[in-house]
């Protein structure tokens, strides 16, 4: 996720917002975020006791923080931490190839350490790999066909298939029931709690504009202290 580039879209897209106050009494404040004449990318805000809820014409999102931490949350430097209090039902995320293959790579190096004899263990094993020297290796290897301790073509068949997947979709659940059919070939197990997804463009975009919003809230609200 490249903030940078986030931050400026939502900046440079909702750049002729302006943000009024509609309602602060009994522990409520709601505030619009809208370009006047116009309802492109326009959203309230609603702080309560109990949470944070925005929605428009971004979408919707909701965070399980309230009145205490109030909008100047919205606006932490930590993205993460935004990110961390958002409701679980509003979190979508896609597959992330890349760490998808760096799991199974971990894996197939745990295999080669505990059951390739140390003769024909790679030099580079000691010192780390990247993908491409493991693939390199198991084609060889596949190709010798002079050691069994690996199943040697059905784990670039293994790869093969893995590297087929679309990154950045929603197909989670398929992934995830191939690497449940590819634990004994892995040697692994519990791979349903392996880390293979990240939050999706759109939700990052979300994000963006209301963290956008809440600090050009909080500046008339500093401004109105003053």
């Amino acid at each position: 996720m490249d903030q940078e580039l986030f931050s400026s879209q939502a900046a440079e897209w909702i750049k002729n917002h302006t943000y009024t106050e509609l309602v602060n009494a009994n522990g409520v404040e709601v505030w619009r975020c809208q370009e006047p004449g116009s309802n492109n990318l326009a959203f309230d805000i609603c702080v309560t006791r109990y949470g944070i809820a925005v929605f428009g014409d971004i979408g919707h999102l909701t965070f399980d923080v309230g009145a205490d931490y109030g909008i100047n949350f919205l606006r932490n430097h930590s993205i993460g931490s935004v990110h961390r209090k958002l409701a679980a039902s509003c979190k979508a995320v896609d597959l992330n190839k890349a760490s998808l293959l760096s799991s199974v790579e971990a894996a197939i190096i745990e295999l080669i350490d505990q059951h390739v004899p140390d003769a024909l263990k790679p030099a580079w094993l000691e010192a780390g790999s990247d993908f491409d020297q493991l693939l390199a290796w198991l084609e060889v290897m596949n190709a010798q066909n002079d050691d069994a301790s690996l199943l040697y073509g059905e784990l670039l068949d293994c790869i093969d298939r893995i590297q087929r997947f679309d990154d950045g979709t929603r197909d989670i659940v398929s992934a995830f029931d191939f690497l449940a059919e590819s634990e004994t070939l892995l040697g692994v197990h519990d791979t349903w709690e392996w880390s293979i997804t990240k939050p999706t463009d759109d939700l990052w975009r979300k994000i963006f504009y209301v963290r956008h919003a809440a600090n050009q809230i909080m500046a008339l609200k500093e401004a109105a202290l003053a």
